[in-house]
């Protein structure tokens, strides 16, 4: 509406500023997308995949998605574009609307926008803590106060792989406890067992094994010099257990920016790592790390800081 455009130009300035600053080039990707791609790349038996993608059949028959979120399409278009021959890592960042079909309600639209940043080519830790402080830092100049940063590790993938299988084994343990509705995730989408909001999964959860305790050597020692940078940077973090982000191509770091004062639509900024992705897309074996920042809940956290003033 008119009288936002300031604030959105502002935002938008901001972006625009500290992207430069880091280092990071803009990308576009198109709107519409092969439904493939997010099939595979985000999952099947994601919420995004089965329940929220504006997905319909072209004239030819294929199958083509409104594109419901911003990683995917920009690793498709790195590997078909050769950005492998560049000198890695690769920094890309995009503003862009995206889609997904969801019941509106303050800060969560049908069609928002997205502002995000993708490093493709690198596993070191110290690319993981500068996209963090990036995405820190962008609130902070936007001056939204009282945030927190909540962090996780999901491990490497042959990791994952021992914390899924040993999460399933407690939740089927638990099985008799676990309300109808959330029994079918166990076997299809167990990780997204942990972030349920059912009142009768709030002591399960709690006692759930956590992925910290079965990560490898060279996951442990990822995540120990991704702490010590952060305490280095003093850029404060909370250690949550539970948190496993919404998409399957998440390996390692996994991470979220939130109001210190818990709302229902909180999530300012979240991402993480996703070292198999490139390669899950029919690319070159390609580390990767990114977030995204929804535009729509920082105006609003920005409306309301400026309501208080």
């Amino acid at each position: 509406m008119p009288d936002q455009q300031r604030l959105w130009q502002r935002i938008n300035k901001v972006l625009e500023e500290i992207s430069d600053v880091y280092g990071y080039d803009r990308i576009d990707t198109p709107v519409i997308e092969d439904a493939k791609l997010f099939s595979r790349g985000v999952g099947d038996v994601t919420d995004i995949m089965e329940r929220e993608t504006y997905t319909f059949p072209d004239r030819g028959g294929d199958l083509l998605t409104l594109r419901p979120e911003g990683t995917a399409p920009v690793c498709r278009a790195y590997i078909e574009h050769g950005m492998h021959n560049l000198a890695q890592p690769v920094r890309l960042y995009y503003v862009c609307p995206v889609f997904r079909y969801e019941r509106p309600q303050s800060g969560r639209y049908r069609q928002h926008h997205q502002y995000g940043v993708e490093v493709l080519g690198s596993s070191e830790p110290e690319v993981d803590v500068e996209v963090i402080q990036l995405a820190w830092n962008i609130l902070k100049r936007l001056d939204v106060s009282d945030i927190k940063l909540k962090i996780n590790t999901m491990g490497d993938s042959d990791s994952r792989v021992l914390y899924i299988s040993k999460l399933q084994d407690y939740l089927n343990s638990k099985i008799d406890q676990i309300p109808d509705s959330i029994k079918p995730r166990i076997a299809s989408n167990p990780l997204r067992v942990l972030d349920s909001k059912d009142p009768k999964m709030f002591e399960i959860n709690n006692n759930a094994p956590r992925c910290i305790d079965h990560i490898n050597a060279a996951s442990s020692e990822h995540w120990a010099t991704l702490l010590k940078n952060l305490d280095a940077l003093s850029i404060p973090y909370e250690v949550d257990h539970k948190l496993v982000r919404g998409f399957d191509y998440y390996t390692r770091t996994v991470f979220e920016i939130v109001p210190s004062v818990e709302k229902s639509q909180n999530t300012l900024i979240g991402g993480g790592r996703y070292d198999g992705l490139v390669e899950m897309l029919g690319g070159k074996s390609t580390p990767g790390i990114g977030f995204a920042m929804g535009l729509e809940r920082v105006a609003i956290a920005l409306d309301n800081t400026l309501s208080e003033l």
